[in-house]
């Protein structure tokens, strides 16, 4: 079975994404000018029908498509959150605790509310928390 695809509409990777999906219920083959137009020979696997797998195959071409706009409009965040991680983890004297090392405590958080406040008062008429 042969599905023709226009690369303008489904790029190159959704379609091969697409493909991987359903690796395990048919053969695929991929033929054409990538700049233009793209042809799936698709052949299922035994047991599997040619016309749902089709069916299944192009709603999932869809999906990639859509996951693959997403992926390309977030590039630049995802690639500014990875490197801005990357740069904190390199660079641990940017950070007051991590700087100080494992066993010291610059924050007081290791410091029991008790003793770092002192004991709450009781106030007049409460119920003896």
């Amino acid at each position: 079975m042969k599905i023709k695809l226009n690369t303008k509409i489904y790029p190159l990777e959704a379609v091969i994404n697409a493909c991987y999906e359903h690796l395990d219920r048919a053969y695929f083959y991929l033929d054409g000018d990538v700049s233009k137009t793209l042809i799936v020979h698709l052949k299922p696997k035994t047991g599997f029908s040619a016309g749902k797998l089709k069916n299944d195959f192009l709603n999932d071409l869809i999906f990639t498509r859509i996951r693959y706009q997403v992926s390309q409009r977030n590039k630049k965040i995802t690639e500014y959150t990875i490197k801005r991680a990357l740069y904190s983890a390199a660079h641990p004297y940017n950070n007051k605790a991590a700087a100080a090392g494992a066993d010291s405590d610059p924050l007081s958080i290791a410091i029991p509310w008790e003793n770092k406040y002192g004991r709450r008062k009781k106030r007049a008429g409460s119920r003896g928390r």
